[in-house]
């Protein structure tokens, strides 16, 4: 099986009243960790920087503007990999270096209009309290039982 390196980039989207925004796979294109909760983000392109990979991606994926938002970079050590399932091609292993970042929105969840896309649908905030029991992908999952998730709502 081929295999394919990709740094990627993830935004985890806070809302003034304390909600994460959440959305999960198409199941009927090819993905990695098809049957989690992801939050927004994806593969960093050649000419961009992080930030901005994570304003395309999350602008792509979710309709927000985050270009002029405080995106406060919270990990960079995070490693994971998945088989993708390709149409018309082999399966491909996908191995990923994460920047996870957390951004915080001045409005609250109900207030910002979200636009599903064809990467993520089933766009939902969710508390705090409720991300503990998500089917996370596994290296959010690791993330969130080895840090918690106090640091969703503290400022930085």
């Amino acid at each position: 099986m081929e295999t394919i390196f990709r740094d990627t980039v993830a935004a985890y989207i806070v809302s003034a009243d304390h909600k994460v925004l959440f959305g999960r796979k198409d199941p009927a294109k090819p993905s990695v960790y098809a049957d989690c909760w992801h939050v927004p983000g994806g593969g960093i392109d050649p000419d961009e920087t992080r930030e901005q990979a994570l304003a395309r991606e999350v602008r792509e994926e979710t309709g927000i503007d985050i270009a002029s938002a405080q995106m406060v970079l919270i990990d960079d050590t995070g490693r994971g990999e998945s088989v993708k399932q390709r149409l018309d091609q082999p399966d491909v292993l996908v191995k990923m270096t994460f920047a996870v970042f957390k951004v915080a929105l001045p409005a609250v969840s109900g207030d910002i209009e979200l636009k599903q896309s064809d990467d993520l649908i089933d766009l939902t905030w969710f508390t705090v309290a409720e991300v503990q029991s998500l089917q996370l992908t596994p290296p959010a999952r690791a993330y969130i039982d080895s840090h918690g998730t106090d640091w969703l709502i503290t400022q930085q």
